[in-house]
């Protein structure tokens, strides 16, 4: 079966290099935007799409941290219980 290839940040589009900066970021800090980075228009429609999910948010941010690990009415989060009401 095919893979993506990471694409190697010399081989971003400009636009991508200055939202991300790939020089002062490791390999992991880079994340999934070296496999986005083969179509410049989604990878940058992605970024924005993060950013706005990030921005002018009521939640406080252990909240949000800890949302994606609620699953099914039960709490995968480690440390203390938290009280879910829906």
């Amino acid at each position: 079966m095919s893979r993506i290839s990471k694409l190697p940040p010399e081989e971003w589009d400009p636009r991508i290099r200055e939202a991300v900066n790939p020089d002062a970021a490791t390999d992991l800090e880079q994340g999934l935007i070296r496999y986005f980075a083969h179509c410049p228009e989604q990878a940058l429609g992605l970024m924005q799409f993060g950013g706005a999910l990030k921005r002018g948010r009521s939640l406080p941010e252990r909240l949000v941290e800890l949302a994606p690990k609620y699953k099914g009415g039960k709490s995968e989060a480690k440390g203390p219980d938290l009280a879910w009401r829906e």
